[in-house]
């Protein structure tokens, strides 16, 4: 019985032994698998990274774009992605643009369809980014708080996970790089993003690399359309002053083309061959010559005279290896010099009285023109007569003026010269250039006597219309004259021009005419007024405006009537306008209207008062009248600088 026992005892541990045995075995099997699992992922990623390696190699410009996309589609398959992308940031930071894309689905694909990304609107995501570190999200629910606006913007592309790697150039992150889960969440994995890490660092360098050779090429480009678009010939020559290379003014001064230039002797082309020769030799030996004074004589034989300068230029290794040639023409500077002997005796030729005058008041000058004026009027030859009376002061500063020019006149036996002045200090001098205006000053004595006999009609006009419609009102009496007085002051306070003034006042006198056409007793009732009986009282701005639109005033008389009844927040009448759509001069009267009407007697109240008529304007309703207009007349009331009178 107890080796019978023993042996059950005895199976029982070989037993437990065998199972030991096979479990270190599986252990050892998933090991393996693990092994091999890891083995080959690693050789799945070296594989594809040497694929990327060799897909970059000897790449022209124009293909990289396609290769980057190519390396997309491969770390996304490696790495069980939907989609993968490359985003640029702009130069200035304040951009994410995406510049590369592939998708496993045409309907994943945004390129194009995407505008750029705000940095400022993804402020978590750049800080991480900054700092050179990989942004991984297995679920957007892991996202922090502060990372908000990044989950929306997954989810409103359909993004379950994403994973991003920062393009460094330079220590500092020029873009990233992206994959993106679109079907199922992904978790990724240490070797998807070690190969995301790699890509981002060779993708940083080939986009920087194209962009710095473009870079390049452009200013290459750029300066050799500088040198044609130079109206100056330029031309390269070697050590034995053979042309290399020339402009198209080159061609032009020269009348041949580049390939027949090229090679042949540069000095052949100048008037005094052996002088360029000896320029030239200067300029190796001391690396830039003076400038000199040279013809260069072309194939049809005009010869064009120019200024010549030459500069040596150096190879890589620092030797001197050609000159650099500029021959600027001069053909306009002669011109220009004989143009200014022609003019120095512009004085002596002109019908009108020249003279220069030194900072003492003194006559230094006085061309031909002068002495014949004067004879003519036969008064002495003192060429100080031209002087006008002022010219002392305008002399005063002349030693440290800036050149300035007045206008002024001056009598001379009952004839009247207009003079222009012009100080010139650098010469100390003021010259006067003097003009008969006799005749001219005459008419327009005459046309302001004209314009004023047809103002004075006019005013009469306007004080007969306007005291047309006081009559009809004995209450308020005076009320568009004291209107007026009142919209005129706060004009001038606002600075408005002459012809606008003017406008106020015609408009302010006239402003409420329209009221001829409202029944008396409506004008004169004491009671307030009914909703029926103050709408007729409201037609009065148009019938005022259908009133003098007939009359051909020189300001917009008939719009300001019109409109004095508007408000700048539109609640005015009688079209509800707003703002500057009202004319000026009628916001202007809006407010010296109701501060006047306020402050006087009415049929219906007793005078309320400047006070309280203020504290309307600027107080009650500020946002209906204009607050220029309120202020000015509230300044001048409050500084006693205006009363009705």
């Amino acid at each position: 019985m107890a080796n019978e026992l023993k042996s059950e005892s005895d199976l029982e541990a070989e037993l437990l032994r065998w199972q030991a045995r096979a479990e270190a075995l599986e252990r050892e099997n998933l090991q393996l698998r693990q092994a091999q699992g890891m083995l080959k992922q690693r050789m799945d990623m070296e594989m594809i990274l040497s694929t990327i390696s060799k897909t970059f190699a000897n790449l022209a410009d124009s293909e990289v774009d396609s290769a980057i996309e190519e390396s997309l589609k491969r770390i996304a398959n490696y790495a069980g992605s939907d989609r993968a992308a490359v985003f640029w940031f702009s130069p200035d930071g304040a951009a994410i643009n995406l510049t590369h894309e592939w998708a496993s689905r045409k309907e994943w694909r945004v390129k194009g369809r995407q505008e750029p990304i705000a940095s400022r609107d993804v402020p978590w995501f750049m800080e991480t980014i900054n700092k050179l570190r990989n942004v991984a999200i297995n679920r957007l629910s892991d996202l922090p708080a502060e990372a908000q606006k990044v989950r929306e913007l997954l989810r409103s592309k359909g993004v379950k996970s994403w994973l991003a790697s920062p393009m460094i150039h330079g220590g500092w992150p020029i873009g990233f790089v992206t994959l993106s889960a679109m079907g199922d969440e992904v978790a990724w994995q240490e070797p998807a993003i070690t190969i995301l890490e790699i890509a981002s660092d060779m993708f940083a360098k080939e986009l920087t690399e194209r962009q710095s050779r473009q870079a390049l090429l452009k200013a290459g480009s750029y300066s050799r359309r500088l040198i044609e678009a130079s109206t100056d010939p330029l031309i390269t020559v070697d050590q034995s002053g053979r042309i290399v290379d020339v402009n198209a003014a080159a061609e032009t001064i020269t009348e041949l083309p580049r390939q027949k230039l090229i090679g042949t002797e540069l000095a052949e082309y100048f008037t005094d061959p052996q002088k360029v020769r000896e320029v030239h030799r200067l300029a190796f030996e001391a690396g830039r010559s003076a400038p000199c004074e040279l013809e260069i004589r072309g194939q049809k034989g005009r010869s064009t005279p120019i200024l010549y300068s030459v500069s040596a230029y150096k190879d890589e290794a620092g030797n001197t290896s050609g000159l650099f040639a500029c021959a600027h023409d001069m053909s306009y500077n002669k011109q220009t010099e004989k143009e200014i002997q022609h003019l120095a005796s512009f004085p002596q030729l002109t019908p009108n009285p020249i003279l220069e005058v030194n900072a003492r008041g003194e006559v230094i000058f006085s061309n031909n023109a002068t002495r014949h004026v004067l004879r003519s009027m036969d008064v002495s030859q003192d060429s100080s007569l031209f002087l006008p009376k002022n010219m002392p002061g305008i002399l005063q500063n002349l030693p440290t003026a800036r050149p300035r020019h007045f206008r002024a006149e001056a009598e001379i036996e009952g004839r009247v010269f207009g003079e222009d002045i012009y100080l010139i200090p650098h010469l100390n001098v003021a010259r006067i250039y003097a003009t008969d205006i006799t005749d001219q000053k005459n008419s327009d004595e005459e046309l302001k006597a004209s314009l004023q006999m047809v103002r004075t009609v006019m005013d009469g006009v306007v004080h007969a219309l306007s005291a047309a419609a006081e009559l009809r009102d004995p209450y308020t009496a005076g009320h568009q004259k004291r209107v007026s007085e009142l919209a005129c002051a706060i004009a001038r306070k606002m600075d408005l021009d002459d012809e606008d003034y003017e406008a106020v006042r015609v408009a302010g006198l006239l402003h409420d005419i329209g009221k001829i056409y409202v029944p008396a007793e409506l004008l004169v009732k004491p009671g307030k007024l009914t909703p029926v009986e103050f709408g007729i009282i409201k037609v009065h701005p148009e019938a005022g405006h259908g009133i003098l639109k007939t009359i051909d005033f020189p300001w917009p008389v008939a719009q300001i009537v019109q409109q004095h009844h508007e408000r700048i927040d539109g609640t005015g009448y009688p079209g509800g306008l707003m703002g500057s759509d009202i004319i000026l001069g009628a916001r202007i009267i809006a407010v010296a209207d109701v501060v006047e009407a306020m402050a006087s007697h009415r049929p219906y109240r007793p005078a309320l008062g400047i006070k309280v008529a203020l504290k309307e304007i600027a107080e009650g309703h500020p946002a209906a009248y204009d607050s220029l207009a309120v202020r000015a007349c509230t300044e001048m009331f409050n500084t006693n600088s205006f009363e009705f009178h």
